[in-house]
């Protein structure tokens, strides 16, 4: 039997990373791409999405958080919009990977 749930709001954890540096570059082993990275238990990014009733006014209307918001509702062509807020951030140009988390947690949010 399959029952559909009806979902509100998603919270997201996703932790920091270190990036290690990249191997195998040119292919000799087998391997096209590849890096290597740790995952670190703080900071975090954590973001609270909710299905939101018309347009939404957040703090981040101008930023990389909208941007990655519309970028990922336009392309799964997904009309219900969405409000974003940022509950906890890995701090921006830090080398901790806080654009590709905070890019990733909206993703999935999202999908969920």
């Amino acid at each position: 039997m399959n029952h559909k749930q009806n979902i509100s709001s998603v919270l997201i954890n996703t932790t920091a990373r270190l990036h290690m540096g990249f191997f195998d570059l040119n292919g000799q082993g087998g391997r096209q791409f590849g890096s290597l990275g740790l995952s670190l238990d703080a900071p975090s990014t954590k973001v609270e999405l909710t299905m939101a009733q018309g347009a939404v006014e957040s703090q981040h209307e101008q930023d990389y958080v909208f941007k990655n918001k519309r970028l990922v509702l336009d392309y799964l062509g997904i009309a219900q919009n969405v409000d974003i807020q940022v509950l906890e951030q890995v701090p921006r140009h830090s080398g901790l990977g806080s654009g590709t988390q905070m890019a990733l947690a909206i993703g999935v949010g999202i999908c969920r």
